[in-house]
């Protein structure tokens, strides 16, 4: 049996899900969501470059965002298992997870 099996099927998934947010973040960036500016602040003498945002993106980008960063920390949880059972320890009596 692969060992890592659990963790290229959770890395696939993570990869769908970066997929899902790039298609997201392009429709939602070709509606010009923000518009950069500059100014100068005739007080400080300094010449600003500032952002406004006309419009938040979809939440969904940040459901699917989170799923990514949850995929990619349940690999790390399965890859310190997987490296204490191969140093021949029983990882359910190490409590064994990431960091």
């Amino acid at each position: 049996m692969n060992r890592l099996i659990g963790i290229d099927t959770k890395l696939e998934r993570a990869d769908e899900h970066l997929r899902e947010v790039e298609t997201h973040g392009k429709t939602f960036f070709d509606t010009n969501p923000y518009e950069v500016f500059t100014y100068i602040d005739e007080e400080a003498l300094n010449y600003c470059w500032a952002v406004r945002v006309k419009a938040d993106p979809p939440r969904i980008m940040g459901v699917i965002a989170s799923e990514i960063f949850h995929h990619l920390r349940s690999i790390l949880d399965h890859l310190v298992w997987q490296l204490v059972e191969a140093n021949g320890y029983d990882p359910s009596k190490q409590r064994c997870s990431f960091p």
